[in-house]
């Protein structure tokens, strides 16, 4: 932890919320179903490299170890470059001159252009079919899958694995997830008549694992419940019935960089969007938009010093905040305790008294995955 003395600004990483986190999914998928943690946008911004060293050596009580997925190409040889040997799959689009690097490195990845078959039909190439089967991005139409197979089955390719993605599992009033699961079976039907038969076949994501077993089949892909966060407000109010009650993995802090005093009528900031009504304390923290902390907090976001939630006063700067740290002072007779080099919270904290990624979003009109994603991956993530 004397790594943290040197920061201006870091992620805490929970490493036994982490593992909690874990736990919680394989008991709600069961010792049949397999796990894939998602680790993609660098590890949903706890850290790639981080996430994937405290769970490369987790035995889950499935058959096998537990799966990696990842976005790009990049993010699959940084886990592997990491120590990673787990099973990892691409899940995004590579460039066809770095195909050859999958077999380098023993990675899987998803197919759904034909031009792949046709192109690299000699190479070993382990492979997992995307379906199309209702959220409209990437996948093969179940319409073209009959001529896909034909590819296939002309191929060198080990067809590893089957999957698709829900549109909208998190939303409890549709019944959408069904005709995916339909559509799913029906795209295996087409490659068992064509003598293809994958040894996975996966469609659940965090919200599905938790309301539709139906969907479990025996692979499923957990991304953001895996960092301790909800998809969905319904999930979280009732996390305690579903048996799914998360801790979430991350906390981001600052330091107080200076404090100082501004009279009535000063203004603070960029564009002088705040005036003081009063004689006010702010403290200087040095962390900004650069950093991932949206501009659109200004004068809208709190932060947490020793325990107190405080205001954001004018606009967030590229590698500054201000912060009205005045009530805290006439507040606490002990104020001079407050000081240059304390730590600030400004996402997470411990049970209630946290900042939650979640409250920023409704701030922001915008998702959690959002809030978390954006923190610059060149802010060190430290273990705890």
């Amino acid at each position: 932890m004397s790594l943290i003395k040197n920061l201006r600004t870091w992620v805490e990483i929970d490493k036994r919320a982490l593992i909690h986190n874990l736990k919680t999914f394989q008991k709600i998928i069961g010792r049949e179903t397999e796990l894939m943690a998602v680790v993609k946008a660098n590890a949903y911004g706890h850290g790639i490299n981080v996430v994937g060293s405290i769970l490369k050596s987790y035995k889950l009580k499935a058959k096998s170890c537990l799966w990696f997925g990842v976005d790009s190409i990049d993010e699959a040889i940084a886990l592997r470059k990491a120590g990673v040997k787990n099973k990892i799959l691409i899940l995004g689009w590579i460039p066809e001159n770095r195909l050859e690097e999958t077999i380098k490195y023993n990675l899987s990845f998803s197919l759904y252009n034909s031009e792949i078959p046709e192109k690299f039909a000699d190479k070993r190439f382990k492979v997992h079919l995307k379906i199309e089967t209702g959220t409209n991005r990437q996948g093969i139409l179940i319409d073209d899958l009959n001529r896909f197979a034909k590819l296939l089955a002309d191929s060198n390719f080990k067809i590893e694995g089957l999957y698709s993605h829900l549109a909208d599992s998190e939303n409890p009033d549709s019944n959408f997830w069904i005709s995916q699961v339909q559509n799913l079976e029906k795209a295996r039907k087409i490659l068992a008549y064509n003598f293809i038969f994958p040894r996975y076949v996966h469609l659940a994501s965090t919200a599905a694992c938790l309301l539709y077993p139906e969907t479990h089949f025996n692979l499923a892909r957990v991304g953001l419940g895996l960092y301790g966060l909800y998809p969905a407000k319904n999930l979280k109010a009732n996390s305690y019935k579903l048996k799914a009650e998360l801790k979430p993995v991350l906390t981001w802090k600052t330091r107080i960089a200076q404090i100082k005093n501004i009279k009535k009528g000063g203004a603070i900031g960029y564009g002088k969007t705040y005036k003081a009504k009063k004689d006010l304390k702010i403290a200087i923290l040095p962390v900004g938009y650069y950093d991932g902390y949206d501009r659109g907090l200004s004068n809208r976001g709190e932060v947490l010093i020793k325990s107190k939630r405080l205001k954001i006063l004018g606009r967030v700067c590229m590698n500054m905040i201000m912060v009205d740290v005045t009530e805290t002072q006439s507040a606490n007779r002990k104020a001079q305790n407050i000081r240059v080099g304390d730590e600030v919270i400004l996402l997470g904290g411990k049970g209630k008294n946290r900042i939650s990624a979640e409250e920023m979003a409704k701030k922001l009109d915008t998702i959690n995955y959002e809030i978390i994603t954006r923190i610059n991956p060149l802010i060190a993530r430290i273990v705890i």
